[in-house]
């Protein structure tokens, strides 16, 4: 850095500390549209750019109108360390842009693909195989969650089946592996030992991590992807059963089936979301109130319960955030309840399972049988 760089009034981006300033504390504060502008300039803040890239652990591109399919590929091309990617509202967003930036970034936890309605089932297999390490996982409005494309993730994270023992597997390949690895002899055979402690690596613990860690996920959002139906939240629920966020609004399969596989797999849920699911009644709520200890939030419809059931949530210390609207992918369209709850009729059946198989007779909504 020479004396005339730092007494001019305009400092030089490119002479700031690259790594640890421009990668870490500035380029990541500016927007995905102002970095394309920025490419637009000159040579030197091209490369600098595109270098970041490479390096970038998270892209929103959302509520940018500039950005298209040509500027997400340069975003993207070279992008291999993304931890968080949101694309919430590109609808023009496809199987092959997608495909390319999942397969080269595996190490992502956050991702957000609402109303990303021009993809296919392909990108939730490509996700499911190449995005071990998700923890939060939003697919709001996305047609392309469906029935079939749900048990392909909920199966392919499913408890894997014991395998063979290390000496059986060799003992089934071998003609000319005679080592008896029980007696600690060694057979002549050139490379035995290396197969034999590749193998032994292959089958430790530390393999699996990368299947524990997705079996953590913690956070789903499924709101608006109507063909998910009881089923599929039947084997979520027993796969990723450390799950604390769970939003399954505007599905209109959904019922109290499914309220039940939650309340007996996701202990640790802390938030649901069944805001317009009609199906779901007030036994299937009380179902997940009695089991998971740790509910504190429950989003519903502005009039989904009677007045009554809400004022007994209340006492149960459950705050309950009233959605005004079907609109689904609007955050802001959710107010905080009040102590008053609406004056509403119900849009439920009063009683799907009977309290006394609940073992809660004195729940508003219910009658003895």
């Amino acid at each position: 850095m020479t004396v005339d760089s730092v007494s001019s009034p305009v400092f030089p981006m490119e002479l700031l500390p690259r790594d640890d300033v421009l990668f870490k504390l500035i380029l990541p504060l500016v927007t995905a549209e102002d970095w394309l502008r920025l490419l637009k300039t000159c040579r030197q803040l091209n490369t600098l750019l595109k270098s970041f890239f490479i390096t970038n652990k998270t892209l929103r591109i959302t509520n940018c109108p500039n950005v298209g399919p040509e500027e997400f590929r340069i975003l993207t091309e070279n992008a291999t360390n993304l931890r968080s990617l949101n694309t919430s509202g590109c609808t023009w967003m496809t199987d092959e842009l997608l495909g390319i930036v999942l397969r080269n970034n595996q190490k992502l936890n956050e991702l957000n693909l609402s109303q990303t309605t021009r993809c296919s089932p392909l990108s939730f297999q490509i996700l499911t195989v190449n995005c071990p390490q998700v923890t939060k996982l939003v697919l709001r409005d996305c047609p392309w969650v469906n029935r079939s494309s749900l048990s392909y993730f909920s199966s392919h994270y499913s408890v894997r089946k014991p395998g063979q023992q290390l000496e059986d597997v060799l003992l089934n390949m071998s003609k000319s592996l005679r080592t008896n690895l029980k007696a600690k002899t060694k057979a002549k055979y050139r490379g035995k030992d290396k197969l034999y402690d590749n193998m032994k690596r292959k089958g430790e613990p530390g393999n699996r991590r990368s299947l524990k860690r997705f079996r953590n996920l913690l956070e789903l959002d499924l709101n608006g992807c109507d063909q998910v139906t009881n089923d599929n939240i039947e084997a979520l629920a027993k796969v990723f059963r450390h799950l604390e966020i769970l939003r399954l609004g505007s599905i209109p399969s959904i019922t109290d089936n499914a309220m039940k596989s939650v309340a007996i797999d996701l202990r640790q849920l802390h938030t649901l979301d069944i805001s317009f699911c009609s199906r779901v009644s007030n036994a299937g709520v009380v179902t997940v109130l009695k089991h998971c200890s740790k509910l504190k939030t429950l989003e519903i419809g502005g009039q989904q319960f009677r007045e009554n059931f809400i004022d007994f949530l209340h006492q149960k210390q459950i705050n309950i955030f009233f959605k005004k609207t079907e609109k689904r992918a609007e955050s802001d369209s959710m107010q905080p309840s009040s102590s008053v709850a609406p004056s509403t009729s119900s849009l439920v059946s009063p009683s799907y399972f009977d309290g006394i198989v609940l073992g809660m007779t004195n729940v508003p909504g219910f009658s003895s049988k």
